[in-house]
């Protein structure tokens, strides 16, 4: 395998994971994620008043997130 393809794949794995941020001295932690056909994915995070979530997915990504969302199935 190339080094250019191990490094590609190495990417494609990384935009998978789901990260988390936040703790001791932070007060608000912080999500990335990607969905099915994301191209640079989204962040969720507390609100200002740490009560609600604010959710952000790049404009790029927001037919891909819109399909993504009417595809669940409801809670």
């Amino acid at each position: 395998m190339s080094l250019a393809i191990a490094l590609q794949a190495k990417k494609a794995r990384a935009r998978r994971a789901t990260e988390f941020t936040g703790g001791y001295p932070r007060c608000r932690d912080s999500a990335r994620f990607t969905f099915p056909g994301a191209q640079y994915g989204g962040s969720v995070s507390e609100g200002e008043d740490g009560q609600g979530l604010k959710w952000y997915v790049a404009q790029g990504d927001k037919a891909a997130w819109d399909y993504f969302i009417a595809e669940k199935p409801a809670a």
